[in-house]
């Protein structure tokens, strides 16, 4: 006999509130629908005598917004040669940014911006009729938004501000033992792998600093975790209430412990040794509430890996903490970014801990922080690394989550628009940082936008060919070619518009969702410590863009071989413009079929090997002890299972042999590690040797961890390419497809052969 469970009073209680919460949307949407409709019918013959008068006005242009009449069409190209001249000219003269080529550039750009804007809306708009009106007045909308955007940033540049010398005095202190505050390092974990964890707390354990308290904080409470904090004396702490996720987890470990300051950092977060050295002194200053430092990763950009230009690109977070970071600690409004930050104790328990009940608890945090009078500044120093998301499914997530906590701060009490404390620059600030997001609905609806006008036959901007290029190519051309080193060299945005193309529709189908009900998602740890031996590909992400790929391409071959007709009352209107806007047209549509097909083929994930088997650029000198002999020698590559040792001189023939035992001593390291030859190449200059580490003790582990991962200056900096090198790496695989698949092979036969050998 089958046996009915009851309903629990609570499930019961939860389900009438979810039918009850969808009633109450279902009439909200019904009565701002038939409001709609009434305003709509009311109001729509006051609306098209505006829509008159306004397009009166854009027919009758003001004579200093029109075009000159050049004696040759080419001088029409003036403007954007002096423009783009004049950049060139100081940035080869500041090749690294000084306060006046700053300022040159950001007034140059604003100059272009406000000529570009007054001429969109003061002679383009196109009123004619009502759907025209809307697209037209749409586009203008998300022109001046995305513009208004920029802009605000470009202010924000001019107030950077370097914080090293600051570093470098308050560090003084904490060398000379003047000022050494404890500290409790909390390393909140919820599913990542014992072998990210154990790095992260053997590089806690490897800080310079005496009076440290290291707090594994597990909120799965997970017996092996347990067992690795009992193995390596680390302080380990669960809580069988999970409410609040990460925030939760943090204010609980918080009530655990005393330290003057606690450090935060992800699991997968490895710091250098100096890490406290150089952020504590900043907390002399009885102002200072949190200091957020640099994130670097140890592992490469997962679109860049699977377009195999790794090497070349940086990472498309990198603008993030290079460029975005440090414009907004100028205004006072510096991220804290979940994890390598220092904060008070004093001030985070003033403000009632880590902000609960949003998906941005540590973005909130700084808020809170900020509006009661604390500094919360950024530290560009590369002080510690993580994981990236390791594929692209799990990078377009991590993106919906924080688009979502941002999107938050609308229906929080510490919503920064409206907290009390703050700046109105501050408030501006964070505004341009919450409607960055929005970005997102912008490029979607530019993704659609040509075929859409196209097929419509809508022509929503009034501008001949001439006024195109005598107002937007200055603008357009002067952004672009400085965009690179106004982001320190951290940013390409043609690469950038390629992540943004993938991201796009789920981030905006994210927004959207948060709008309705903003506290429906849950907190979700993105997947660390992912290795794959075999191709997918990601369809649920693909298959819009190919959707997109097929109306785009479809669309340009209409408007090829078959050019807009006068049908529709708005072309009749302005038959005069479609040259202009249908070069326009083109010109978007190319390149969004270049964009989408690029990122069609980065959605193909390539095989990768696990974080343990990364190797990395480490020389560091080692001594090779191959039966009596022993032989001086340089790294190449150095990782936790192998590494690539280069000689000078050639072993001997029997010695050299795949599967030799050897030992390694790294000499300045106090490490001796045995392993085997894997790999044996002479060639002209000596020996290539790949030797694979044999099982070590607990204690050779960490002194290889703190080589690889904790030396002062181990994180460098990598420069982007420039813009033209950028498109023509990522161009190439559309030609090229064989390239990209042999490079997959390559990598998928490696995978094979190290998890053979593991």
């Amino acid at each position: 006999m089958q046996t009915i469970k009851p309903v629990s009073a609570s499930k019961a209680a939860s389900s009438r509130k979810n039918r009850s919460r969808f009633a109450l949307k279902l009439i909200i949407a019904l009565v701002f629908g038939g409001m709609t409709l009434w305003f709509w019918d009311t109001l729509q013959p006051f609306l098209g005598i505006i829509a008159e008068k306004i397009q009166l006005w854009q027919d009758n242009t003001p004579a200093w917004l029109g075009v000159p009449a050049f004696s040759s069409s080419n001088w029409l190209y003036l403007p954007a040669l002096l423009a783009w001249g004049i950049a060139q000219s100081v940035m080869m003269l500041s090749p690294q940014q000084q306060f006046g080529s700053r300022l040159i550039i950001v007034g140059l750009i604003l100059l272009l911006s406000l000529r570009y804007v007054l001429w969109r809306s003061l002679t383009t708009l196109n009123l004619s009729d009502p759907i025209t009106g809307l697209v037209s007045l749409g586009l203008w909308a998300i022109e001046i938004a995305t513009i208004a955007g920029t802009s605000i940033q470009l202010v924000g540049l001019l107030r950077i501000k370097s914080r090293r010398r600051q570093a470098d005095f308050y560090a003084q202190s904490v060398i000379e033992g003047h000022y050494r505050p404890t500290v409790d390092i909390l390393i909140p974990s919820l599913n990542e792998p014992v072998a990210i964890v154990r790095r992260t707390i053997i590089g806690c354990q490897a800080l310079d600093y005496p009076f440290k308290a290291i707090y594994l904080c597990d909120d799965g409470e997970r017996p092996e975790i347990a067992a690795l904090c009992q193995e390596l004396g680390c302080i380990y702490l669960a809580r069988s209430d999970h409410a609040y996720a990460k925030a939760g987890n943090l204010n609980f470990a918080i009530a655990q412990s005393t330290g003057e300051l606690i450090l935060v950092f992800d699991a997968d977060f490895i710091p250098t040794h100096d890490f406290l050295t150089r952020t504590v002194g900043f907390f002399q200053n009885p102002e200072m509430g949190l200091v957020q430092s640099h994130h670097s990763f140890y592992n490469t950009d997962a679109l860049a890996y699977n377009l195999g230009r790794d090497r070349d690109l940086t990472s498309d977070i990198e603008n993030f903490y290079r460029y975005y970071q440090p414009l907004r600690d100028g205004t006072g409004t510096a991220f804290c970014s979940g994890s390598s930050f220092v904060v008070r104790r004093s001030a985070l328990e003033q403000v009632g801990g880590f902000v609960c009940g949003t998906l941005s608890e540590d973005y909130y945090t700084g808020i809170k922080l900020a509006a009661q009078g604390f500094q919360v500044i950024y530290l560009q120093e590369r002080l510690s690394a993580g994981l990236l998301a390791e594929s692209i499914s799990d990078n377009v997530q991590q993106r919906q989550r924080w688009a979502r906590g941002t999107i938050q701060s609308f229906f929080i009490p510490s919503n920064p628009l409206t907290i009390p404390g703050l700046t109105f620059f501050q408030r501006i600030t964070h505004f341009e940082g919450i409607s960055h997001w929005f970005t997102s609905i912008y490029r979607a609806i530019f993704l659609i936008l040509p075929p859409f006008l196209i097929f419509m036959q809508i022509i929503p901007v009034r501008a001949s060919t001439e006024e195109w290029i005598y107002y937007f190519i200055p603008f357009y051309c002067v952004q672009l070619s400085t965009l690179g080193w106004l982001s320190f060299r951290s940013h390409s945005a043609f690469f950038g518009d390629v992540y943004q193309v993938i991201s796009c529709l789920p981030i905006s189908i994210a927004i959207l969702k948060t709008l309705v009900s903003p506290f429906a998602a849950r907190f979700r740890v993105t997947p660390k410590g992912i290795s794959q031996r075999f191709f997918s590909y990601h369809w649920r992400l693909a298959l819009p863009l190919l959707i997109v790929l097929v109306l785009t391409l479809g669309a340009y071959l209409k408007t090829a071989l078959f050019p807009i007709r006068c049908e529709s009352q708005s072309c009749l209107a302005h038959q005069s413009n479609i040259g202009g806007i249908e070069l326009i047209i083109a010109f978007f549509a190319i390149y969004n079929l270049l964009v989408l097909s690029i990122a069609i083929i980065g959605l193909i994930e390539v095989p990768k090997v696990s974080v343990a088997q990364i190797g990395y650029g480490i020389a560091t000198p080692v001594i090779l002890q191959v039966g009596e002999q022993n032989y001086r020698s340089m790294t190449r590559q150095l990782s936790e299972r192998w590494a690539e040792i280069d000689l000078e001189t050639g072993l001997e023939n029997e010695v050299s042999l795949t599967g030799s035992l050897i030992n390694t001593v790294f000499s300045e390291e106090n490490l001796c590690l045995g392993g085997i030859i894997q790999q044996s190449v002479n060639h002209k200059n000596g020996t290539l040797l790949r030797i694979e580490w044999e099982p070590m003790a607990i204690a050779q582990y960490r002194r290889l961890v703190e080589i690889i991962f904790c030396k002062p200056g181990r994180w460098q900096q990598q420069e982007n390419p420039g813009e033209l090198k950028t498109i023509g790496l990522l161009v190439s695989h559309l030609f090229y497809p064989v390239r990209l698949f042999a490079q997959s092979r390559r990598a998928l036969g490696a995978v094979s052969q190290k998890t053979e050998a593991s």
